[in-house]
């Protein structure tokens, strides 16, 4: 199983993007923010993130073409949107299910997923934040 860190990797930058998915995006956030259509949640064996896989239009690095993002941080189907480790994304209203007779029980469990990753991300940095004071301090 690879380490939470060696996937987010930068502390500092990893509680920053918990606290723009706590607050939710912007208007400023979304406006240019790519689209991700026909999308549907995605994890790898070995991985302790969530990913959602599409098709993108209008990324700034990418393509029109499928993708599967960075790692998850909130994800909120019904407003449109979800945050990644890297950005924002605005999700059409097309989910792909695993199982179309499950369609909202799948949503709720990968906004539900999240809130348990997300807390144990919150365990990890304050871990690492005690380590780094522990390191950092003089003898």
């Amino acid at each position: 199983m690879h380490d939470i860190w060696s996937i987010l990797t930068d502390a500092e930058w990893i509680a920053a993007v918990l606290a723009s998915a706590a607050a939710g995006p912007t208007k400023s956030d979304l406006k240019d923010a790519p689209l991700l259509d026909q999308w549907s949640n995605v994890s790898y064996p070995g991985e302790d993130v969530m990913r959602l896989f599409g098709v993108v239009k209008n990324h700034p690095t990418i393509d029109d073409k499928t993708l599967t993002t960075s790692p998850l941080f909130a994800v909120d189907p019904e407003a449109g949107w979800a945050r990644t480790r890297s950005r924002w994304y605005r999700l059409s209203p097309n989910f792909v299910p695993a199982n179309e007779a499950d369609r909202d029980a799948e949503l709720a469990a990968l906004v539900a997923g999240l809130d348990v990753l997300r807390a144990g991300i919150h365990r990890s940095l304050r871990q690492h934040q005690n380590t780094e004071n522990q390191t950092s301090k003089p003898d």
